[in-house]
């Protein structure tokens, strides 16, 4: 008796991509749309949906991946803030030999150029540090705990050394970071009111150098320009300046 094999039923496109799935393929571009739609809307504003519809992908192959919008959001935020570490801004062991002004500005700098490079950092930590609540306590304790805070650590150093006035560090901490992503935060407000793009590198590192300046500078016992005034070393028309002819005094003094 001849027995009939069955022909195999060819392997849709469907099943095809499913498996390649399951091996991983489609996670990192979940994770990307979900860090930006996040950002841009919010927990509650975007949904698996979306996020799924941005990575080209459909609802399934997230909560397959994720099992729930909660855990998807949770992945994205641990890869965000991996993004914009601050604990690893400072090699302490690289940068020891520089004293703690220069330390200080270098990990502004680096911070900032990561916020201009990721700004849905910013927005994140802003719209949740606005709702509060358990999301916010989760990202601060797990994600950003305050000892692991580079300019914590920084600023604490320079307050007991006397190099740096004396302040709350937590709340300058706060300060440098937003002033750090202002305008990346803020990009279509900064656009409108200098006429120029936040991200171009013209644009950023003009940025940097002013939020450096301000920060460094007015933190400082003892700024490097008045230090140097002090020591003699400063321009001869500032000089000019200072020093009156006892011909000026007298006219002064009428």
């Amino acid at each position: 008796m001849t027995v009939l094999r069955r022909k195999k039923a060819p392997v849709s496109r469907a099943r095809s991509k499913g498996a390649k799935l399951s091996r991983g393929m489609g996670r990192g571009e979940i994770l990307t749309e979900a860090m930006k739609l996040f950002s841009r809307h919010g927990y509650e504003g975007a949904s698996t949906a979306d996020i799924a519809a941005a990575a080209g992908l459909s609802q399934s192959v997230v909560l397959y991946h994720f099992g729930s919008k909660e855990n998807l959001w949770r992945e994205a935020m641990r890869g965000l803030f991996a993004k914009v570490n601050t604990q690893s801004l400072m090699n302490q062991e690289a940068f020891k030999d520089l004293d703690l002004l220069a330390r200080l500005r270098i990990a502004i700098r680096r911070y900032a150029h990561l916020s201009a490079q990721t700004p849905e950092f910013g927005r994140v930590v802003t719209r949740e540090g606005m709702t509060g609540g358990p999301r916010l306590r989760w990202l601060v304790e797990d994600l950003m705990p305050p000892k692991h805070n580079v300019f914590i650590r920084l600023l604490d150093e320079g307050i007991a050394a006397g190099v740096l006035k004396p302040c709350s560090s937590g709340h300058i901490s706060m300060v440098m970071h937003i002033t750090s992503n202002v305008i990346f935060l803020l990009a279509p407000l900064a656009e409108m009111i200098t006429g120029k793009t936040s991200f171009s590198a013209e644009a950023v590192e003009r940025h940097i150098d002013t939020v450096v300046d301000l920060l460094v500078s007015g933190l400082a016992v003892d700024p490097p320009a008045r230090a140097a005034a002090r020591s003699g070393k400063a321009k001869p028309a500032a000089r000019r300046l200072a020093v009156r002819s006892p011909a000026k005094k007298r006219r002064a003094a009428q």
